[in-house]
């Protein structure tokens, strides 16, 4: 409980209640002004982002007139903190401005709240009078916002906080976790991971979860940067054709075609055997309807999830009047990434089963890359000059098969 005096009265203010890894490191930041802090924890129940929160509001309480910062990767993340932040503190401020998602307090300490996506939204700005400026989700933010950022806090020599869900090797956050230097204190939650997962919770992530993703986001390790995204191919190669078993779900993902990116449907059992990987690139978008339309009737399956962004809805209503068991799927850079994890965990579990005549597809999953978009988030494509369509249909006929069954979000 921090309090606020006011002229007439004096006002409190519950602020989050902490873990005792939390505590630990809420003290040593306190006994520590001016230094550079680098926490690395698991993504959830760690309760980083509380631990944020609890420092930014102890501090506006306890330096009037000081001035504070809370930069994350994406601006949905930086409002749910401040909608947390400002409902708890409320009867303290004098303004809370969520269009510019600034807080004023009455003793005059500011609290802003800036995006990672528009670095050049935070150019300018000052930690002043003892504030602070804390990262979330510090590992998935560009190098090029790090050089906009680090200026607010070197002229007045103030707190620096970063806390993040590890990554690879490489970056501004794995550099300053592992540079030895006087001036940086580099925390490490991870081990901590026992006491914030069950037994039983841990062998559902683990048999979920890519292994990468596993030891990033529950272990909270760093890792090797490079490599395939894909591990295991070879052993979900099957030695023999497939048998279809049970009803089939279909993806489709839809591409320009004529000469350029390939339109590919692919279809899968209820053992997540690909049964069958048609691909076309010669055709028009009407012309490629027709074809997919021939292809499902003679098929019929249960369940199509069909890519819209690419072909319209023009094109897609037409596909539905072809197949009335077509769905379409908006495909994002968050809802990607999702179905990609998904496939990398089931290729390295060995739960999917590909035709031994698959040869563009297995070459496709050996060379799919994963990077960083400038918003510190993480993205997947194909090598330049080369594709990933199949790649895609694959991951968006698992989720056909998958939906409803669990959430890896």
């Amino acid at each position: 409980m921090s309090t606020l005096s006011t002229s007439s009265k004096k006002v409190s203010v519950t602020l989050p209640r902490l873990y005792g890894w939390q505590k630990d490191t809420l003290d040593l930041i306190e006994a520590n002004p001016g230094k550079w802090f680098i926490i690395k924890s698991v993504r959830q129940k760690s309760g980083k982002t509380y631990l944020l929160e609890n420092l930014l509001i102890k501090t506006a309480l306890e330096k009037p007139g000081s001035r504070s910062f809370m930069i994350s990767p994406v601006n949905s993340q930086n409002n749910r903190v401040f909608l947390e932040i400002a409902k708890a503190v409320r009867e303290l401020t004098s303004q809370i401005n969520g269009s510019t998602m600034k807080i004023t307090f009455r003793n005059g300490s500011t609290l802003d709240f800036k995006s990672a996506e528009s670095g050049d939204s935070i150019r300018g700005y000052t930690v002043k009078n003892g504030g602070i400026l804390v990262v979330d989700e510090a590992s998935y933010v560009s190098q090029d916002v790090y050089e906009i950022i680090l200026p607010l806090v070197s002229k007045e020599h103030c707190s620096l906080v970063l806390a993040s869900t590890p990554d690879k090797m490489s970056g501004f956050f794995y550099e300053m976790y592992t540079k030895e230097d006087s001036n940086i204190i580099s925390i490490n939650w991870s081990r901590y991971y026992q006491e914030m997962y069950s037994e039983e919770e841990l062998e559902f992530y683990r048999s979920v979860y890519s292994a990468r993703r596993f030891r990033t986001e529950i272990l909270g390790e760093f890792i090797v940067d490079g490599g395939s995204v894909f591990s295991g191919v070879d052993k979900c190669i099957s030695p023999v054709e497939l048998v279809q078993k049970g009803n089939l779900v279909g993806g489709i993902d839809f591409g320009s075609g004529q000469g350029q990116d390939y339109t590919v449907l692919t279809l899968i059992d209820q053992d997540n055997q690909v049964i069958a990987q048609f691909s076309t690139n010669d055709k028009t978008p009407v012309e490629q309807v027709k074809w997919l339309g021939n292809l499902l009737r003679s098929y019929r399956p249960v369940r199509v999830l069909a890519e819209k962004n690419s072909i319209g809805s023009v094109y897609l209503d037409m596909l539905k009047s072809e197949y009335s068991l077509v769905t379409p799927w908006s495909t994002t850079n968050d809802s990607k990434t999702k179905i990609i994890d998904r496939l990398v965990a089931y290729i390295e579990q060995g739960k999917i089963k590909f035709q031994p005549q698959c040869e563009e597809l297995v070459s496709e999953l050996r060379c799919f890359e994963e990077g960083v978009t400038k918003q510190g988030k993480r993205c997947f494509s194909a090598p330049p000059g080369k594709h990933d369509d199949r790649t895609m249909s694959l991951a968006i006929a698992l989720q056909a098969g998958c939906s409803g069954q669990y959430s890896i979000s």
